[in-house]
């Protein structure tokens, strides 16, 4: 499959994955890698590495989806 730069709205989107009351995540796409760390640098935790995980799932699935309705999918997802 193609890579693809990414966006600055599906950046944000995939920050948005932190646990809730944890650090924010910051999102450095490098190359055809993404890194995705807290924004104390440590790694993210298991959920919300998982939750990363299915947000690119979805977007090499469907890459025109729009992010809102990407969100209210993953809210779906444990």
């Amino acid at each position: 499959m193609p890579s693809t730069a990414l966006s600055d709205s599906l950046i944000a989107w995939l920050a948005r994955s932190h646990d809730p009351g944890h650090p924010a995540l910051v999102v450095h796409p490098r190359g055809e890698e993404v890194d995705v760390r807290r924004a104390d640098g440590t790694e993210p935790s298991s959920s919300e590495q998982f939750e990363i995980f299915s947000r690119m799932k979805i977007v090499a699935v469907d890459p025109g989806r729009p992010s809102t309705a990407r969100d209210h999918l993953a809210d779906l997802v444990p």
